[in-house]
């Protein structure tokens, strides 16, 4: 196949190299000892109203280290100052929790309960103490889902990553809902 060097990918190709360098669009850091790691995607950048950015897919990251969590769609807004999520339980650590509390409901009804969200968001908290992230970065609110995240039924993409910019679209309901319980 031959491509043809047009004006226009000429142009594109100009725009994609900064002094050299062609831009990924990956953020990266700089560690103590001179290697670089990448932390996420320029585009998973969100700057709230305090100024300071936050790095959605990083955070996503360190929360999936929280036990009651199987995967996680952290949310930051332009808008508000607080970080909020979408989360997929892990069922047998959710109903252990449960049975410890006496608590004998459906799956379906445990991930409605306000006890179950309240000790999810418990977990966060203290998986946000453990990975030392910044206040800016504490999960506020959490709406849990049943249902596990696939890419049959659109939270992930084939490459078992979150399907940020659809679900944020389908769930807008549920993530004002949540922003407003934090009024």
């Amino acid at each position: 196949m031959y491509l043809q060097d047009t004006t226009k990918t000429k142009k594109k190709t100009k725009e994609d190299f900064i002094d050299g360098w062609f831009k990924t669009g990956d953020i990266g850091r700089l560690n103590k000892n001179g290697t670089i790691s990448i932390i996420d995607r320029k585009k998973n950048l969100i700057k709230p109203p305090h100024g300071e950015y936050i790095a959605v897919e990083r955070l996503e990251s360190s929360y999936k280290n929280c036990p009651l969590v199987t995967n996680i769609l952290v949310y930051a807004s332009a808008e508000h100052n607080e970080v909020v999520a979408l989360v997929s339980p892990n069922k047998p650590e959710l109903e252990h929790w449960a049975e410890q509390q006496n608590i004998h409901i459906s799956w379906n009804e445990l991930c409605g309960d306000p006890r179950a969200k309240k000790a999810v968001l418990a977990a966060l908290t203290n998986t946000w103490k453990a990975t030392n992230l910044r206040s800016i970065e504490r999960i506020s609110a959490v709406a849990l889902y049943p249902d596990e995240w696939t890419p049959d039924n659109g939270w992930l993409t084939a490459a078992m990553k979150v399907q940020r910019p659809q679900i944020q679209k389908i769930q807008k309901d549920v993530i004002d809902k949540l922003y407003a319980e934090l009024q």
